[in-house]
């Protein structure tokens, strides 16, 4: 048994036990994807959490922080009107909604202006959801509330006693997750109203939850996954750090946490630890714009490229797929059959620089990089024969 105390942020100061076990997943050390800080960053105080709607990041943090980018690379600091510490932000198409402590809530039509609502609680909120149809808030002492519109809010109950740190909406259902005495606590709702308590067994509790596309993902020391929100399924590598974000886009999952940490999985359950190249605490992580963003301690932001197919990228190379290699020139491959092949290459900041696709005949083959390319990191996705191959490139000038 190993007793761990950690510094987290605000929401998360509480002593854990983590019982570890390993159930069959695989975690791998690579390269993976490249992360890229912002810098400078807009912000010195610490980020919780951030989405991407309406073309636009916002991410939002400690008294009362506020940071939008349309881009993910250009940011700029926002007024809130609040030093309270926002923990999450969501959205729906015409509208932002931030929570946070002491039940905070400010919405916004456009990320730059924000006003106060009445939330209905005085409890801290940790995070929010939206279903189409309706906002579901949830936090500590089994505070949950919800709205239509982001503005006019009604308090609700779970009917048990719990902390819950965080919420999401997939596969017609809300999910929300936490902790109390006995360990990690869920529940379920089709409409924000009525909720049922589930099972999980996570002994640290959960600090957020995703629907990743196929499945609900919570996290905390362990990745905790449910194809329908009722039966969860414990993997648990031998995390040195917990996990506080999750998100998912296409069939790929990406996980946050302390020290940096950033894991990533196609299957939702082999995860590959990424470099991330900071060691400060990362708490949120989303993807829009082509890229995934995570956000964390003293303003911390970092990007990386949003391409199809990475999850098949750790796939070795068979006899039904390419062989690649890359150097300063370009990339070269040799097809074992006719297949239609795409390479995209992207820079760090996830801006296309080159795409091609097209049938090619079974043989050697090379694709040359542009002309003029500056020097510096890029990501090659390459396709062919029902396999991607997704690597970083350090071109040298």
């Amino acid at each position: 048994m190993l007793i761990r105390t950690m510094r987290m942020n605000p929401r998360l100061r509480f002593k854990v036990i983590a019982a570890l076990m390993t159930l069959g997943l695989t975690v791998v050390t690579t390269m993976g994807q490249v992360w890229t800080p912002i810098s400078p960053s807009p912000t010195t105080e610490l980020l919780n959490g951030v989405v991407y709607a309406n073309s636009m990041f916002v991410a939002v943090g400690a008294n009362g922080a506020i940071v939008t980018s349309a881009d993910g690379v250009t940011w700029a600091s926002k007024t809130s009107g609040v030093t309270k510490t926002l923990y999450a932000v969501n959205a729906n198409a015409s509208i932002f909604v931030a929570v946070g402590e002491g039940g905070t809530i400010l919405t916004s039509s456009n990320g730059a202006v924000w006003a106060a609502k009445t939330s209905k609680t005085t409890s801290d909120l940790h995070g929010i959801a939206w279903s189409g149809s309706i906002f579901v808030a949830v936090g500590a002492d089994s505070a949950v509330v919800t709205s239509p519109d982001g503005s006019a809010w009604t308090r609700r109950t779970f009917g048990t006693s719990t902390a819950i740190n965080g919420v999401t909406w997939g596969n017609n259902k809300f999910v929300a997750v936490g902790f109390d005495d006995m360990g990690a606590t869920v529940n379920t709702s089709p409409n924000g109203t009525t909720w049922t308590q589930q099972t999980a067994d996570e002994p640290d509790g959960l600090l957020s939850v995703a629907w990743c596309g196929n499945a609900f993902i919570a996290v905390s020391s362990a990745f905790v996954v449910s194809k329908d929100g009722i039966t969860w399924a414990n993997y648990s590598p031998d995390l040195e750090n917990f996990i506080f974000g999750i998100t998912g886009h296409a069939n790929r999952s990406v996980a946050v946490g302390a020290q940096g940490t950033i894991m990533s999985s196609p299957d939702d359950t082999t995860w590959t630890t990424e470099n991330s190249n900071v060691a400060v605490n990362l708490n949120g992580v989303t993807w829009g714009n082509n890229l995934f963003v995570a956000v964390g301690e003293a303003g911390t932001i970092l990007t990386s490229p949003v391409t199809s197919g990475i999850a098949d990228r750790r796939q070795t190379i068979n006899h039904q797929g390419p062989g690649m290699t890359i150097d300063n020139h370009g990339v070269g491959f040799s097809l074992f059959a006719d297949a239609t092949v795409t390479m995209r290459l992207y820079s760090m900041h996830g801006r296309l620089v080159r795409s091609i696709s097209g049938m090619m005949l079974k043989g050697e083959h090379a694709i040359s990089l542009p002309s003029g390319l500056a020097q510096g990191r890029y990501l090659v996705s390459f396709q062919a024969g029902g396999r991607t191959i997704e690597k970083p490139v350090l071109i040298v000038r």
